[in-house]
């Protein structure tokens, strides 16, 4: 982790709306795998505009933490996204920014 990682991660009071980041951190992913669970709709995001930044709902990433069966569906998305992409057979992701 970096530093402004773990600053991040010990304040007292996380924001309610988190950027992609921030979000991924709070799920243990690495910021470019959260589209995947995210187009899936496994953590959707609170604005699907195109072209606007995205942001993430604290409330939802804490229910989706606690959740193990959630957790173990967005871990086999991205498996099997990066399994598919390996294999050249990748379908274009939509959540643009």
């Amino acid at each position: 982790m970096t530093p402004d990682q773990i600053r991040f991660m010990q304040r007292h009071r996380i924001p309610a709306r988190l950027y992609r980041e921030e979000a991924a951190l709070i799920l243990g992913l690495k910021p470019h795998d959260l589209n995947i669970p995210a187009v899936r709709k496994l953590v959707p995001p609170l604005n699907w505009e195109k072209g606007a930044v995205k942001y993430w709902a604290t409330v939802d990433l804490e229910a989706i933490w606690g959740d193990r069966k959630k957790l173990a569906q967005i871990s086999c998305a991205i498996c099997s996204h990066w399994k598919d992409f390996n294999n050249g057979s990748d379908d274009e992701m939509s959540l643009t920014e």
